[in-house]
């Protein structure tokens, strides 16, 4: 009886090691997929490009899909925060048709917050500048950015005239997100910015402070 224990033991392990392995496989398939998607998309023509129509608040979402000559799609979500941390989040998925598109990720930003059709050389300016600034401070864009950035490709910056508001008053401004390391985040704009050199808020703070206030 124990021997049958034993081997049916080893016997749900192997099992269980099967079923790990097809599911590490499928996730490797399926992010070589999307990487494989990505790198061809560098071709393909923009489909769509929405901003958050309060753009110019400070956060940004920025949404670009583009189209395959097959009707495929492949998308980007960014996340910017232009006050001071630049490319904060990047989400890239793919899409067999429109309609699987539209229902999906379009439909979910479209739903959480008002966006407003844009210029991809001024969604691609807001995501550049963003990013260059935030590296005057040490911070680095969303590691996924260096694939996401075949999004990109085709548009041109330079070409749009609209001013990216950067900051607050001349100043890095940090308000700090519900997932944010505030403590390190005004650490380290304390040490690149320098003391008095920076605004920021913490959550359920009633109003901005600078970097004098008392609470630090």
């Amino acid at each position: 009886m124990a021997q049958n224990q034993k081997s049916h033991q080893k016997t749900l392990e192997r099992q269980k090691a099967k079923r790990k392995q097809k599911q590490q496989a499928y996730r490797s398939a399926e992010s070589g997929g999307i990487n494989s998607l990505l790198q061809a998309a560098e071709n393909w023509e923009i489909l769509e490009c929405l901003i958050t129509r309060d753009w110019q608040s400070r956060l940004v979402q920025i949404l670009i899909a583009k189209q395959s000559p097959a009707g495929k799609i492949v998308a980007g979500a960014f996340l910017v925060d232009l006050g001071c941390l630049g490319l904060k989040n990047v989400l890239t998925t793919n899409f067999s048709s429109w309609l699987k598109y539209s229902e999906n990720l379009r439909e979910e930003i479209m739903e959480s917050q008002a966006m407003v059709s844009a210029n991809p050389n001024l969604a691609a300016k807001i995501i550049r500048d963003s990013i260059l600034y935030a590296k005057k401070y040490g911070f680095n864009p969303h590691p996924d950015f260096n694939e996401a950035v075949s999004l990109l490709v085709g548009t041109d910056p330079d070409a749009s005239e609209v001013t990216v508001p950067l900051g607050k008053n001349g100043k890095p401004f940090f308000v700090a997100g519900p997932y944010d390391k505030a403590d390190q985040i005004i650490a380290k704009l304390t040490k690149t910015a320098g003391p008095g050199n920076f605004h920021y808020m913490l959550m359920g703070e009633p109003s901005e402070m600078d970097d004098s206030s008392d609470l630090f």
